[in-house]
């Protein structure tokens, strides 16, 4: 599974696609009363379909064409890090002193959670939140980091 310590950033990706692991996330009720178009975990595997080996979201109400699967994890790491060396960094907004003295992100469309766990990890005091339709997330995380999996039209 992902192991956060060993580089720059404190986070890497050192996973067989075989080891990946697709996590639906446990949630309070507390967190989830604000958001009311939450897809409850036990209902997540009556939501995919595969297709040509690759599992996708089975909800013609949605507009999510992307697979849901070990593949699709892997390559959001991948294009992850390549942004990352890219542009630098985790973002280019003047938000250091912000997110040094706490404060709180969402992130909407997180995938698997690679920038939220990485900001995390360089940012313990601030509180990160992703949000996904698919369950994407990672098993391991910061505890300033929660997943939700829901739907935001």
């Amino acid at each position: 599974m992902s192991d956060f310590s060993g580089t720059d950033s404190g986070i890497s990706y050192e996973s067989t696609e075989d080891e990946i692991e697709i996590n639906t996330p446990t949630y309070s009720v507390s967190l989830m009363d604000p958001i009311e178009a939450v897809m409850k975990p036990e209902n997540v595997l009556e939501k995919f379909v595969e297709v040509g080996g690759r599992r996708y979201l089975n909800d013609n109400t949605l507009k999510y064409y992307l697979p849901s699967d070990q593949k699709e994890v892997k390559r959001t790491y991948d294009r992850y890090f390549i942004d990352k060396i890219m542009w630098g960094g985790n973002y280019s907004a003047p938000v250091s002193d912000n997110l040094s003295l706490g404060a709180s992100v969402l992130d909407i469309g997180c995938g698997a959670g690679a920038w939220i766990v990485d900001m995390a990890l360089d940012y313990p005091v601030s509180v990160f939140v992703g949000i996904d339709i698919a369950p994407l997330f990672p098993e391991n995380h910061p505890p300033n980091v929660a997943f939700l999996m829901c739907v935001i039209s």
